[in-house]
């Protein structure tokens, strides 16, 4: 089993793969686990930017410490649009492998079909 990135690029590329529905669902738990891992760290970032917002001084007194929080805040709400980003992708390609699942079952199903059709084919024999 090679990297998320390879498994997918065999799909999306049309390379027969050993056991489909196997990579399938390998890819999809990838994809979850690396869904849960991303929005562990969005919940993170947020209570670190929640706890950064107590921090800022109720003063003024000293800008600059208000000016690094800020600053850092910034940061961290950037990071999480980054990671945002991230699940939205994530999300596109969970949709391409259950897309590429149902059309291997559909075709599974065509060859059950025909399989079927050329027995009884041969039974008229």
């Amino acid at each position: 089993m090679g990297t998320l990135k390879e498994l997918f690029s065999s799909l999306i590329l049309g390379d027969t793969l050993d056991d489909n529905k196997t990579d399938y669902y390998s890819l999809l738990s990838k994809v979850n686990h690396q869904r849960n891992e991303t929005n562990k760290l969005i919940h993170e970032t947020s209570e670190h930017i929640k706890k950064l917002k107590k921090q800022k001084p109720i003063n003024l007194s000293n800008e600059f410490d208000d000016y690094q929080i800020n600053h850092q805040i910034i940061r961290l709400q950037s990071r999480i649009e980054e990671l945002t980003q991230q699940i939205s992708e994530l999300n596109k390609i969970e949709q391409k492998i259950n897309t590429a699942l149902l059309e291997d079952k559909i075709q599974r199903t065509t060859i059950k079909h025909y399989q079927i059709e050329l027995e009884l084919n041969q039974f008229k024999r």
